[in-house]
């Protein structure tokens, strides 16, 4: 299981770099205004792995 979470935390991080809702919502979990478990929520977690496919396409 935490090779599965590392290897979505660094999806997780390209995707914020050209996503703004998902870097919105990263920063909100690192100023701690939103909890760690707000980035695998459906609406994050789609958005993340949706980024994935485009950048291997």
């Amino acid at each position: 299981m935490q090779k599965v979470l590392n290897g979505y935390i660094s999806y997780l991080h390209r995707a914020a770099e050209v996503d703004p809702v998902v870097g919105l919502q990263f920063l909100r979990v690192a100023n701690l205004l939103a909890g760690p478990e707000s980035l695998l929520a459906p609406k994050i977690l789609s958005r993340v792995v949706r980024g994935q496919f485009r950048r291997s396409n």
